[in-house]
């Protein structure tokens, strides 16, 4: 009973909604046996994002989050979401950008390909998905994630 009670605490400090909790738990049973696609959705606002992070940093796989744009990726960093899971869990998360990004250095480019790589938590775009895809995994790596999780409107 008193560990009933102070899971119920636990949750309810972690999570701010009780559809927060149902998708945490929905996701970490995923990504700890996935045998299929899973598709879950939610309205705008509801609080999606630190669940399937919370998620992903629990789960000890390496993780692909994919985002439609980079200014998404980089609302991602900036979030409260993110740096409560980083402060909670260990690992490493990094975003990945395109060459394009950094015109005036090959070298900057190429270090933060390797750190994004060797991350245990990729943050790109949809479109990184298709290259690494058609590059066998050498673009970015995010094709031999253990789990690649789409944030998609």
């Amino acid at each position: 009973m008193w560990t009933s009670n102070l899971r119920q605490f636990e949750v309810a400090k972690i999570f701010r909604s009780k559809e927060q909790e149902q998708f945490f738990d929905i996701l970490e049973k995923h990504i700890a046996d996935p045998d299929e696609p899973l598709l879950l959705e939610g309205a705008t606002g509801l609080g999606k994002t630190y669940p399937y992070l919370r998620a992903a940093a629990k789960s000890g796989k390496r993780v692909a989050i994919v985002f439609p744009t980079h200014q998404l990726i980089d609302q991602a960093l900036d979030s409260w979401d993110l740096q409560t899971v980083l402060a909670e869990f260990s690992v490493q998360v990094k975003d990945f950008r395109p060459r394009r990004f950094f015109e005036d250095s090959a070298r900057h480019y190429n270090l933060q390909k390797d750190e994004a790589i060797a991350s245990d938590i990729l943050l790109c775009t949809s479109i990184s998905v298709i290259i690494d895809q058609r590059l066998a995994g050498a673009y970015n790596g995010v094709t031999t994630r253990d789990v690649i999780i789409f944030d998609e409107a």
